[in-house]
């Protein structure tokens, strides 16, 4: 299901902090690189999208690329590149560097700090849709939790803004699955297909019984690569207007179980 909700200026203000628990590691293999570039490339051009060659034969091997001395991760053939792909609006470097130097060249972050504000950005971006769709299904389903998965990794997720991975090649479409589960449907529908899910399940419990339904929502995110984390985010907007934008865009919709959202999109 995909549904355009306007935002008003007034209700795009940066969300309200989101009280994160410990987040856990299943360690998913995870191959982020679209395989229709080959073994071959090893990294391209920002701007021009000019490739190096990882290769034996010296006469098939490129110059190296010149790397962004800010983060270290964007590469260019020539400087005349680097500074084209900086001035460039939108989605030039210069807005994106700093999303850049938290995941590195190895498309991870590992650093707590840096995970929390990757999951803020995502939640942020998908606030206005999650938030209704959360109330809405409250008012039929009862107390439960929205549960969040993406198609990528934390890393990969939090490129907002860019198209382009660590080495400078097109990212897939990144979308997340929203689905609005009760604590019965959790046990029964997830952690019976998946036993890794209970590693959560009695703090999730915890956050179920204790938030606060007209200002909170809980969530349980949960990354390709096996980052999953619950936390307990603020209704944004506020309880009378989610309340609204879900009867106006989800009440007609019951049977749907989830809500797919693209990110690239919106």
């Amino acid at each position: 299901m995909e549904t355009a909700i306007e935002t008003p200026e007034v209700m795009k203000a940066p969300p309200s902090r989101i009280t994160w628990n410990e987040p856990r590691e299943l360690r998913y293999a995870v191959e982020e690189a679209p395989a229709s570039l080959g073994p071959t490339i090893s990294a391209c051009c920002f701007h021009c999208k000019g490739t190096t060659l990882v290769s034996d034969n010296e006469a098939n091997a490129t110059l190296p690329l010149l790397a962004c001395s800010k983060c270290q991760v964007a590469r260019y053939c020539q400087k005349e590149c680097q500074v084209l792909d900086w001035k460039k609006s939108p989605g030039g470097h210069k807005q994106t560097c700093h999303l850049y130097q938290r995941v590195g060249p190895n498309m991870l972050i590992s650093n707590a700090q840096d995970q929390e504000e990757a999951r803020n950005l995502i939640f942020a971006r998908i606030r206005f849709y999650a938030c209704p769709y959360a109330v809405n299904k409250t008012r039929t389903l009862g107390r439960g939790f929205l549960m969040v998965q993406s198609s990528g990794s934390l890393a990969l997720m939090s490129l907002l803004g860019t198209r382009l991975d660590s080495l400078g090649r097109p990212t897939p479409m990144r979308s997340v699955l929203l689905h609005f589960l009760t604590m019965g449907e959790y046990d029964r529908d997830v952690c019976r297909d998946d036993f890794e899910m209970t590693i959560v399940r009695s703090e999730l419990q915890e956050a179920v019984n204790e938030y606060d339904e007209e200002t909170q929502v809980v969530l349980l995110m949960k990354f390709r690569c096996g980052h999953l984390v619950v936390g307990v985010a603020p209704l944004v907007p506020d309880y009378g207007i989610c309340t609204k934008l879900g009867m106006d865009y989800f009440a007609s919709n019951e049977s749907e179980a989830a809500l797919q959202l693209n990110l690239d999109d919106m």
